[in-house]
């Protein structure tokens, strides 16, 4: 027996619930008013189940007038071609089997004891004439076509097949000829269920010469004419006038008139899948690419047009005419049976013969989380219980779209569940997570379902007794087990389920990552569950020793027993605590409680008033919270099921709660370099956002990169950036800051504003950076071999260190970009013995003997400076210059995409300035520069081009730097996105000139004395 759980056509399509009935009536409930109990009308949406449930069931024999089908719960019926009258057929008991005689005769077993011999009864529809066949002792059945009986001898030997047909009450036999010889009856299959045959003859299967043979058995003479093809085929096909067979390695079905066997087929091609169902209506094609889905007709060409969207290939059977009998859906979405046949004119024509019911569905169950309406919904049969989420409107007059099914929610896994008490209640998150309690064979499971894991989602095992689950908030899962003095609560991470906290004692409600628990009588705490410190303590002014909890934004509610004697509510913003009228369990919304009063009237309560009003919004069919009503702890919406059947939502217009993040998982660090692992804020909100902002500033140059946007969110508000600037390339790496902003979808309350810091890395390396803080680094060497890393703040300075010993300290570094793409800059050395290495460093390591390297080259000692200006050939890779000792020329070395140097090239002659250095990009124009100083004490600036060459120098500053011994290009170490540079004199004080981004600097600040090293880089 199959089963369908399907939308409605408005769920599929995406679009408002079919069956939401708006009520035209004044505006919103709130702020409630009233005596209690007083009908306040209200705008609603009234829906109907979102699910539909069908038992297909199987069309069993497609016969001249009428077909056989055997419904979903066992029942046979034939049913009339022409007119569509249906009438239930009376066989011995359900495990009867119908053969497909394609006849208007039924044909099945009848039941008898073991040895007895086989007797096959024969019933004409319409009508009932009944005959039996009785087979001689010891023949098994093989297959029934029309009133014709094959059955197999169980003696060997080519005569072994024999046909058998009643002429009145004497049995004719007749011995199967044209076998070849040594055929044994055993080895002979009919291929006739399915379409491999017809009403007088039948495809068999048999072990010839070739290896598996085929042929065509005609029930009049009971002679075997071989088919021309051998091997392995399948969908062997006889119709009225044609034989077809499907070759799959060539992928064609091949089709040959039965006239004309001899002759040449005809090939239409149909591409090969793993389980391909392939028939032949007249001279038309039809085919199925698996086991179930779209029936499509084939042209010659292999043009395919599709003839039911959805259909079962094991459920098609052939009928005597050459006809087709379907099971599938239609384009309306109904199931149903259709036949398929060919017109005079010879067009394939299709008609749906019978039209599968709909099983009523209801909802027996029901909750609301972040504007989310959850349902379980099931049949009065219980066949089939399927889980499904739809999204009220945020704003406006009350409607439901953008249905989805989240799959079964059942007692027992794989089973259905025909009541609402039979159906387990459900517990939903606001971001869509829902959580229910099965019993399975493990014992009692929690499981937990997602837009990821869909339900039975994930299971967690919690024992022999039934647990209670207490909320599905933020990151967390919370339930208790046990009682009395064993009674405990645990938290779970929902996506892991892993266990975050367990505490004894239950009574337990939860509201984002703080966990509400009765302490003592009278009091309640709320705990930090990430790091279990207890950040709230209230009195709820109850001696009730074993209150129930309930949480939201601004509200903890309590109920004292299962049946209330006594309620309450403590307002979170004051402490201040106020009894309330109960003698029916409620749900707690969003500044709101919601109850039934005795005539099952649904009562809602406002909390937010400076006394409560209560208004009467419908009336429920159930009592219980969860099955008859429920409410929104994370917006004003209320939910019940009606007297009439169907869910009745209603907006109850209270005071909305502000916009706040009860939860939140935000990384401080993100490595762009791995795409499968973004940056992935996650904040879980207090109510529904409208729209959202997200923007990222580099705390280095106070430039704005990126700014995100999106739409609404409920429940929880998910980002994912993947470190690219709003150009789409990749942001430097470094600190940058972060600022959310989101406003509420209800326009009520201010925007909610989140602050914060990270740090990028395994994106685009900053000049000189060597910890992936967006600011540039000094190297330096000392007289023990070490080469240190002084990190740049972005204030001025250099505070902290990454060093390794081992170097010779003749050794010359020149901190470099990226030589091999992996978002780290490198750092090249010039060895004692004058070779050059490219060594290749991990973003923050520090460079050491055994990094990993590349040779770039030797001969360098013939250099007095190895410097880069950055980029001066326009591909967006550092480039190396030298200066040469003996002349004066400086030589550009094009670094090459594989990471190696390209060869020296001259391009500056006889230079004879006193100092060289390359200082990254001065004035913005986006290729590296070089200063220099004369004998004279000026201080010159070359800029670079893209053309592997350097304009005409410009003079900077006169009579500057005749103290200094060292003057590096050391990057942006003041936080303001220019390059600035550093010198020291000759008593070791370290100096700083600000650049200005325009080519200059400014007045030189000290930063540090001390600086003796024995080199600066």
């Amino acid at each position: 027996m199959g089963r369908h759980v399907l939308t409605h056509s408005g769920a599929r399509r995406g679009v408002v619930a079919t069956a939401a009935v708006l009520a035209a009536v004044a505006g919103a409930i709130g702020p409630l008013s009233g005596p209690a109990g007083a009908a306040v009308p209200s705008p609603e949406a009234v829906l109907d189940a979102a699910t539909r449930t069908v038992s297909t069931g199987y069309p069993k024999v497609a016969g001249a007038t009428g077909f056989a089908y055997r419904d979903g719960s066992g029942v046979y019926r034939w049913i009339d071609y022409a007119s569509g009258a249906s009438s239930e057929l009376r066989l011995p008991d359900t495990s009867v089997s119908l053969h497909n005689t394609m006849s208007d005769t039924l044909a099945y077993v009848v039941p008898a004891a073991s040895g007895e011999p086989v007797s096959v009864r024969l019933v004409d529809q319409p009508g009932g004439a009944t005959r039996t066949l009785r087979l001689p002792e010891g023949f098994r059945l093989a297959a029934v076509q029309g009133d014709t009986v094959v059955a197999m001898s169980p003696t060997s030997g080519e005569n072994a097949c024999h046909v058998f047909r009643l002429n009145g009450a004497e049995l004719v036999d007749r011995p199967v000829t044209g076998l070849p010889a040594g055929v044994m009856c055993g080895q002979v299959s009919p291929l006739a269920s399915y379409g491999g045959g017809d009403v007088s003859s039948m495809a068999v299967a048999y072990a010839g010469k070739a290896g598996t043979t085929y042929g065509i058995l005609d029930l009049e003479d009971a002679s075997v004419t071989e088919l021309p093809f051998a091997g392995f085929v399948t969908n062997i096909r006889v119709g009225k006038d044609s034989v077809g067979w499907y070759d799959k390695s060539a992928g064609v079905f091949k089709v040959l008139p039965r006239a004309d066997l001899g002759g040449v087929p005809r090939s239409v091609p149909i591409a090969p899948t793993a389980n391909s169902y392939v028939y032949l209506v007249g001279g038309h094609v039809l085919t199925l690419g698996s086991g179930t889905g779209a029936l499509k007709s084939v042209a010659p060409d292999g043009t395919t047009t599709t003839q039911l969207p959805f259909a079962y290939g094991i459920r098609a059977l052939a009928g005597p005419d050459g006809s087709l009998i379907v099971l599938g859906k239609g384009a309306s979405g109904d199931y149903g049976v259709f036949r398929f046949t060919e017109g005079p004119d010879g067009a394939l024509r299709r008609d749906e013969l019978y039209t599968l019911p709909w099983a009523p569905t209801f909802s027996a169950a029901l909750a609301l989380s972040g504007n989310r309406l959850l349902t379980n919904e099931t049949t009065a049969s219980g066949n089939g219980v399927s889980l499904y989420e739809r999204l009220p409107a945020l704003t406006g007059v009350p409607s439901v779209s953008g249905g989805r099914s989240l799959g079964s929610a059942a007692p027992v896994h794989g089973e259905g569940c025909a009541d609402a008490a039979a159906c387990p209640q459900i517990y939903a998150g606001p971001d869509g997570t829902v959580a229910y309690v099965t019993k399975e064979t493990a014992g009692y499971v929690i499981r937990v379902a997602d837009k990821s894991h869909l339900s039975p989602g994930r299971g967690l095992i919690v024992g022999d007794a039934a647990p209670t689950i207490y909320g599905v908030s933020g990151r967390y899962l919370a339930y208790g087990t046990g009682t009395g003095a064993t009674a405990q609560t645990s938290v779970r991470d929902r996506g892991t389920l892993a266990n975050v906290r367990t505490v004894p004692g239950g009574a337990a409600a939860l509201w984002g990552g703080t966990l509400w628990q009765l302490s003592t009588t009278g009091k309640v705490t709320g705990t930090d569950v990430a790091t279990g410190a207890v950040v709230r303590t209230l009195s709820t002014a109850s001696s009730c020793a074993t209150p129930s909890l309930q949480a939201s934004e601004r509200y903890l509610y309590w109920e004292c027993g299962a049946v209330p004697t006594a309620a309450g509510v403590v307002t979170l913003a004051d402490g201040k605590a106020r009894g309330l009228a109960a003698t029916t369990p409620g749900r707690l919304g969003d500044g709101f409680v919601v109850r039934l009063d005795a005539a099952n009237r649904v009562t809602v309560t406002d909390l937010t008033g400076a006394s409560p009003a209560q208004a009467v919004v419908g009336t429920a069919a159930s009592t219980v919270p969860g099955i008859g009503f429920t409410a929104d702890p994370y917006s004003s919406l209320v939910a019940y099921t009606g007297t009439d059947g169907k869910v009745h939502l209603v907006p109850t217009g209270t005071g909305a709660a502000p916009l706040t993040a009860i939860d939140s998982t935000v990384a401080t660090a993100t490595d762009a370099d791995h795409e499968e692992s973004p940056w992935n804020p996650q904040w879980w909100l207090s109510k529904a956002v409208g729209s959202w902002t997200l923007s990222f500033r580099n705390k280095a140059t106070g430039v704005t990169v990126q700014t995100l946007s999106g739409g609404e969110a409920r429940g929880l508000l998910d980002v994912r950036w993947y470190g690219g600037s709003s150009g789409g390339e990749p942001v430097p790496n470094g600190m940058y800051s972060w600022t959310l902003t989101a406003l509420p979808a209800d326009g009520s309350g201010p925007a909610m504003t989140k602050t914060g810091s990270l740090r990028v890395t395994g994106a685009g390396p900053v000049l000189r950076d060597y910890t992936g803080d967006g600011f540039g680094d000094a190297l330096t060497l000392n007289n023990k071999g070490e080469f240190t890393f002084q990190h740049g703040t972005g204030t001025g300075k250099f505070s902290g260190k990454t060093f390794a010993g081992g170097w010779s300290t003749s050794s010359v570094a020149v901190p470099f970009g990226d030589l091999n793409s992996d978002h780290c800059n490198d750092v090249l050395i010039r060895m004692p013995d004058g070779s050059l290495r490219g060594y290749k460093l991990k973003c923050g390591a520090a460079v050491t003997p055994t990094t990993p390297y590349t040779a770039l080259g030797t001969g360098f000692q013939a250099y007095k400076t190895l410097t880069t200006a950055g980029d001066l050939t326009g591909d967006g890779f550092a480039d190396l210059l030298g200066w040469d000792k003996a002349t004066g020329d400086i030589h550009l070395f094009a670094r090459k995409s594989d990471g190696t140097l390209a060869a020296a090239k001259k391009i500056r002659t006889h230079w004879t300035y006193t100092k060289v250095m390359g200082v990254g990009d001065l004035n913005g124009d986006g290729y590296g520069d070089l200063l220099a100083t004369d004998t004279s004490n000026n201080l010159w600036r070359y800029d670079g081009t893209a053309a592997g060459q350097f304009k005409e120098r410009v003079l900077v500053f006169k009579n500057w730097g005749s103290s200094y011994d060292t003057v590096v290009g050391v990057g942006d170490i003041t936080g303001d996105g220019k390059a600035d540079i550093i010198e020291r004199d000759k008593t070791g004080k370290l100096f700083r000139n600000d650049g200005n981004g325009k080519g200059s600097f400014s007045s030189r600040t000290e930063i540090a004395t001390g600086w003796t090293y024995k080199g600066i880089f």
